[in-house]
């Protein structure tokens, strides 16, 4: 399964993190309402995805912000260095609201 976020397709979203890989990436946390929409609240990037997610010091807003379910979907790019990475993070921000930054 994958979703798209602007221009890019993100393997997931995953509502648990033993289905996100230990790789560098891109990763997006998605809010599902009750209607099935999804919207961005949170983009990051990491060396390792999954622990990142697991040990992010975020939840608090993803959770303040997300009145359905959260989950993580991940672009994984193990040919970008950080720098590319950023710049994917940076290309997202710009063009939806992300109210967790």
């Amino acid at each position: 399964m994958s979703i798209a976020i602007e221009e890019y397709s993100f393997e997931g979203p995953h509502a648990f993190t033993h289905e996100l890989r230990e790789r560098a990436g891109v990763y997006a946390v998605l809010c599902r309402m009750d209607n099935g929409k999804f919207f961005l609240v949170h983009v990051g990037e990491s060396e390792n995805i999954r622990k990142t997610i697991e040990g992010h010091g975020g939840k608090e807003c993803w959770v303040d912000n997300c009145k359905g379910h959260i989950l993580v979907a991940a672009l994984y790019t193990q040919e970008l260095d950080r720098k590319g990475r950023e710049d994917i993070v940076s290309f997202i921000q710009s063009r939806e609201f992300v109210p967790c930054t």
